[in-house]
């Protein structure tokens, strides 16, 4: 048998996984068959071997990311660059547009939504000086960034190192900005998340597994709680950047499962069950090493621009990950004035929250026709349909969800 990887057309993905047989040592070779869905993903599957046993296949496969929406559908994923190939755990920002991965070799890989390498990636400086230790994960939260490290060691305590301001750094070299010490029952620390104010720490031993919980500003150890359930090798934790909730998830890799952590961010308990939300992708999401939450692509939203639509209309139109822009909503019944005055008024470089805000300050408390624009998932271009018509009395404090959920709808059901 003869194993070999092609980026023949019909494949999965990039390169696929094939194998030829022959009956003998003089017989010509059959023709090339795929492995399958199985072992072929959308990505490259490359440098297959079979153990000496002959009972195992392997590939050389790049290390990758994979993305899931919340119901366990995945969505996208992409390559990790050559040198990341150890990664230990994944950060994003509350925006999505970014992805940090810290690697084993002590190096943070940083990438845009695309995939994108951005840099070559910083080396975290002052940690402690062991051949065995290695970075277990990685948070992030405004413009500092959070490592935390396993000596492998009974004699040293593992830490938590912050460096400050690097959220923008994508090469070079930083120093730690501050440390501390986790608790010393904090011995197997496998990954972290922070709010800005906490930090949580999993703790993934052979018989208990555990978060620790710390205050950000000190270190200080604030209690922890065991998991019960799971898989048993939880990896990776993360929290909801929105906070829409205080529930919590972790990624095992000994199940290859997600799991949710109910109220888990201000839990007085001294256990939480852990329920499965979903399997990861088949066979080739194997050995999760961290989970980040950023928000789903509709939360992605930025508004790009409040164009005059004429008959005293104005047109909000908005760009989401994945997608060109689009006109989201048409708001009308304005006078010639109140479209002037929200256009030179309302920021649109702002975050979508910030240019919301903006737009209520300035919204009439008047009947108005609202006419939301549905769009079609994107191919090579987007089309538009008017989707329907509505009149509203809208309060100031209504606008906000109004567009919100406008955007919720249009960009949730583009993606299904």
């Amino acid at each position: 048998m003869l194993f070999f990887n092609s980026p023949r057309p019909g494949g999965f993905g990039g390169h696929d996984l094939y194998v030829s047989t022959r009956s003998s040592v003089n017989a010509t070779w059959g023709n090339a068959v795929s492995l399958g869905p199985q072992l072929n993903t959308q990505y490259d599957e490359k440098g297959p071997f079979v153990s000496v046993d002959g009972s195992q296949l392997y590939d050389a496969s790049t290390d990758r990311t994979y993305e899931y929406q919340a119901d366990g559908i995945a969505t996208d994923g992409y390559q990790l660059t050559l040198g990341n190939t150890q990664p230990r755990g994944a950060a994003s920002t509350i925006a999505g547009d970014k992805v940090w991965v810290v690697d084993a070799n002590k190096k943070v890989y940083v990438y845009n939504n695309s995939g994108t390498i951005l840099g070559s990636g910083w080396s975290a400086g002052s940690l402690q000086s062991s051949s065995i230790a290695e970075l277990q994960g990685i948070t992030t939260h405004g413009t500092d960034v959070w490592l935390v490290e396993d000596t492998f060691s009974t004699k040293k305590n593992d830490k938590i190192y912050r460096y400050n301001g690097t959220a923008l750094r994508v090469s070079g070299n930083q120093n730690m900005s501050s440390s501390f010490s986790l608790n010393s029952a904090n011995r197997n620390p496998t990954d972290l998340v922070t709010d800005g104010t906490s930090i949580w720490v999993l703790n993934n031993t052979s018989t208990t597994n555990t978060v620790f919980k710390y205050k950000v500003s000190d270190g200080a150890f604030l209690g922890s709680w065991t998991i019960t359930g799971g898989g048993g090798s939880p990896t990776g934790i993360t929290l909801d950047p929105s906070n829409a909730t205080m529930d919590m998830w972790i990624v095992d890799n000994s199940s290859d499962r997600v799991y949710q952590l109910p109220g888990a961010r201000n839990t007085s308990a001294i256990s939480i069950a852990a329920s499965e939300l979903f399997v990861l992708a088949s066979l080739n999401n194997t050995n999760p090493q961290g989970i980040a939450d950023p928000p789903p692509p509709s939360l992605n939203l930025k508004i790009t621009s409040l164009a005059d639509d004429g008959d005293n209309t104005l047109a909000v139109s908005a760009i989401a990950r994945g997608f060109m822009q689009a006109p989201i909503v048409s708001l009308g019944g304005l006078s010639t004035e109140r479209v002037a005055s929200l256009q030179s008024n309302v920021d649109v470089t702002k975050s979508v929250d910030e240019t919301m805000s903006q737009l209520t300050s300035w919204w009439p408390v008047a009947p108005i026709s609202v006419t939301k624009v549905q769009s079609t998932p994107l191919l090579s271009r987007t089309r538009f349909a008017e989707d329907q018509s509505i009149d509203l009395a809208i309060a100031d404090e209504e606008l906000n969800d109004l567009l919100h959920a406008i955007a919720n709808d249009l960009f949730e059901s583009t993606l299904r």
